[in-house]
């Protein structure tokens, strides 16, 4: 009779698993072990390849950091990506990228931008002038973090009520138990 009420109940509360030679769902991955793709760009210049990921903004700040890759192009390999200076023009505001090294640079952008912005990126080095142009949703990261967040509340709707129904029927069944046990002591 138990068997009757706890059986359907235990479906609700085991998670799925691959058996044999099935494969995974992503569903059935925990919400840590997925990857997240943070927004990114790249562009090509005549002599120089850059690449740029933004970061999403550390707790507690409204910052983001935009970090960007330069290096030479195939058979520009007398240019030096470290000793480049790169300008940034976000929507019309000037910023200038600090270097990290090995053609490592990053940037602080403002607070308040938001949306598609239109990159547009001044490479000088020596006598070289480079300018490449990209754009970059900026919105990607918050809606990530916002998920992210969600995710990280505890346990969603459906666990809880999933849970919930299960200690009912548990209730349930162990009442009616009880009561069975009680009439043949009776009898």
């Amino acid at each position: 009779m138990s068997l009757l009420f706890f059986g359907p109940a235990m479906l609700f509360v085991f998670p799925a698993h691959a058996h044999g030679g099935q494969e995974k769902s992503a569903a059935s991955v925990p919400a840590d072990a997925q990857a997240h793709a943070l927004p990114r760009f790249s562009a090509m210049a005549g002599d120089f390849e850059l690449s740029g990921v933004l970061q999403p903004a550390e707790p507690g700040r409204r910052t983001r950091e935009l970090q960007l890759h330069l290096q030479p192009r195939n058979g520009a390999g007398s240019l030096d990506a470290d000793a480049a200076r790169l300008e940034v023009v976000l929507d019309d505001l000037a910023l200038q990228a600090r270097a990290n090294g090995g053609g490592n640079y990053s940037l602080i952008l403002p607070v308040g931008l938001s949306g598609q912005v239109a990159l547009q990126v001044r490479i000088s080095q020596g006598g070289l002038n480079e300018t490449v142009t990209a754009s970059l949703n900026l919105d990607e990261d918050a809606a990530e973090a916002a998920e992210a967040a969600k995710k990280s509340r505890g346990p969603s709707r459906q666990v809880l009520l999933a849970g919930l129904l299960t200690l009912v029927i548990f209730f349930i069944g162990a009442l009616l138990s009880w009561r069975e046990h009680r009439g043949r002591k009776r009898k």
